[in-house]
């Protein structure tokens, strides 16, 4: 995540993409793709354009990788394993990844959904960071105005309103699966963990088709070379 940062801040400064888009792209390169993006926008000030600029980018980027990566990856005769640490590190949305390390195999897409889940995390270090970058630049602009406790507390909401809620859910899901608190029999057979692996396939099935309804090529194509 590092790495992509700075190579992301690198690459701006040389294509002269200015803030706030170039950030907007970077951190949705290098963390959770849109969520990132939306999460960011309000805090730095995107203007709406900038905001979808950026994300048509980072979805168009991430829809090559659903459909060319699993190919790739069986061409190289890469293992389940490798190849879902790739695709959970290369592939930027979430339900990006979960879609590029499904359509290789079932391992892989466990795998690649946990370290895209670890990548995840890092949304709120840089959140917290951008918040203080953009209160300390307000302060050296006008000395004599101060942040009131109503503005910072609103900074605040927005970086409470981007946890990642569904990397808190999956920690707590794998701890109940880990301690055996979801292997409860069901009068119907099976057990708990087994309904719940039923209901995971159909969600993400659903979430993965909301993906393909939000992917307006034409759109993403009406986008600018250098942000590409």
């Amino acid at each position: 995540v590092s790495a992509a940062l700075l190579l992301g801040v690198s690459l701006a400064r040389r294509l002269a993409i200015a803030p706030p888009l170039s950030v907007l792209v970077t951190v949705g390169m290098a963390i959770c793709g849109n969520s990132a993006i939306l999460a960011l926008s309000p805090i730095i000030g995107a203007k709406h354009r900038e905001t979808a600029y950026a994300v048509s980018t980072i979805t168009l980027f991430g829809l090559i990788g659903v459909l060319l990566l699993p190919v790739v990856g069986r061409v190289v005769g890469l293992p389940d394993a490798v190849f879902g640490t790739w695709a959970g590190l290369a592939v930027n949305d979430t339900a990006q990844v979960v879609a590029t390390g499904y359509a290789f195999s079932a391992p892989a897409g466990d795998v690649a959904t946990v370290v895209k889940l670890t990548r995840n995390l890092a949304i709120l270090p840089v959140l917290l960071g951008a918040t203080w970058l953009v209160a300390r630049s307000e302060r050296s602009a006008d000395p004599d105005a101060a942040i009131g406790p109503g503005e910072r507390g609103s900074r605040l909401a927005m970086v409470g309103r981007a946890v990642p809620w569904f990397v808190v859910a999956f920690v707590a899901f794998a701890a109940l699966r880990t301690a055996g608190l979801l292997d409860v029999p069901l009068a119907t057979g099976g057990t708990l963990a087994d309904l719940c692996s039923v209901l995971a396939s159909l969600l993400i099935l659903v979430a993965l088709a909301g993906v393909g309804m939000a992917a307006d090529i034409r759109a993403m194509l009406g986008v600018g070379p250098r942000p590409f």
